[in-house]
């Protein structure tokens, strides 16, 4: 296992939609997030217990033929994430994905 994780997926959707989307998605799964200046997102994570061990994630937007999204996770602190960037990469694509198809489920 590594310090970070990463994933790619193009959506048949323009690109505003689909940073629309990405951005309902971060606030759904409660990660704190902003715009970056060439248009993506940066976000970070932090676990329940140990708040210290932050992940930060990026989102790349590119547009052309639909919109590629382009997600990487990164630990802070450790060498080793036990899986967590991959289960970040995985839960923002679940939750973009039913954002895009409005199926989105409200979180408590």
């Amino acid at each position: 296992m590594s310090d970070k994780s990463r994933g790619d997926r193009r959506y048949p959707r323009p690109l505003p939609e689909v940073r629309r989307a990405a951005q309902q998605t971060l606030t759904s799964l409660g990660w704190s997030w902003k715009p970056t200046p060439g248009g993506g997102l940066a976000a970070a994570w932090s676990p329940p217990v140990f708040r210290f061990a932050k992940s930060d994630i990026s989102i790349l937007f590119h547009g052309g033929n639909g919109t590629v999204v382009r997600v990487h996770s990164t630990s802070r602190l450790s060498a080793f994430d036990f899986g967590q960037n991959t289960r970040h990469v995985n839960d923002f694509f679940e939750e973009l994905e039913e954002h895009l198809t409005g199926s989105a489920r409200r979180r408590a």
